[in-house]
């Protein structure tokens, strides 16, 4: 049940992929990865508040389920539950992450509760393991074939690995048809420079624009940026995708969506 409940939640059919998870539950109400997949349902269907119950109610099962505890961390940090985010950030290692999002979240959370320099060593095997997984385009196309091979079982892995890198795997997947389908947009900034090109392309701009920002990975650029806004406004702008994130700085006044 769970594998066809994950399989249809990578084709993002969330509701029929809950129907699984809720049969599943019912068969095995003591698995934290069932009970965590309805979770994952719940926050597809934005309720945020029912899915972190649920991922806490997984990790009551089995606080080793490090892929719902990962996930929960980010919906807190959505939440702007800073706390509680790096509390279940603080619980994992960085080889227990396959995305970027995460890592960058925890790095800036620890930065800020402990007041940590960019070069402080505590950061240092994060800042590794980002490397690890920053590729490029051909690089995500290639573990988004190796993801799908394991999801359909040529390759043998760990429960908690598999489920984690077929989640992954809905995240690359979006990644690859935003690329695809990704459509010419236009800002114009305060100092009157306009940009123009997709989402993730206008992010890059305004990163480059930014002198001491060059060359530093785009989510450390919206994570900064974000955080400067924040502090200026008391706007948060959301840092989960690019188009997000020039969303955001419109409504904060930061900048005009052209088109």
């Amino acid at each position: 049940m769970l594998q066809v409940g994950r399989a249809l939640f990578r084709d993002n059919l969330v509701e029929d992929a809950s129907q699984f998870f809720d049969i599943a539950v019912q068969q095995e109400p003591d698995s934290a990865e069932a009970v965590s997949c309805m979770g994952y349902a719940e926050h597809r269907c934005g309720d945020e508040d029912a899915a972190i119950s649920t991922l806490r109610r997984a990790l009551k099962l089995d606080p080793e389920y490090l892929e719902a505890r990962i996930y929960l961390a980010n919906v807190l940090y959505d939440k702007q539950e800073y706390e509680a985010a790096l509390y279940h950030f603080e619980k994992t290692k960085p080889e227990d992450h396959w995305d970027e999002l995460g890592i960058w979240r925890l790095m800036e959370l620890k930065k800020a509760a402990y007041r940590l320099k960019d070069d402080d060593p505590d950061l240092a095997p994060w800042e590794a393991r980002l490397e690890e997984l920053n590729g490029d385009t051909d690089a995500i196309d290639e573990l988004l074939a190796e993801v799908e091979a394991t999801v359909l079982g040529e390759h043998e892995e760990q429960p908690d690995t598999r489920g984690q890198l077929e989640l992954f795997g809905t995240l690359l997947a979006e990644m690859r048809e935003q690329r695809a389908g990704a459509s010419e947009h236009a800002v114009l900034t305060r100092n009157g420079d306009t940009y123009t090109g997709s989402w993730d392309e206008i992010v890059r701009a305004l990163q480059e624009a930014s002198s001491s920002m060059r060359g530093r990975p785009a989510f450390e650029f919206m994570l900064a940026e974000s955080a400067r806004i924040l502090a200026q406004t008391g706007i948060s702008i959301s840092t989960e995708s690019p188009e997000a994130f020039v969303r955001g700085s419109a409504e904060a006044g930061v900048l005009k969506i052209l088109h």
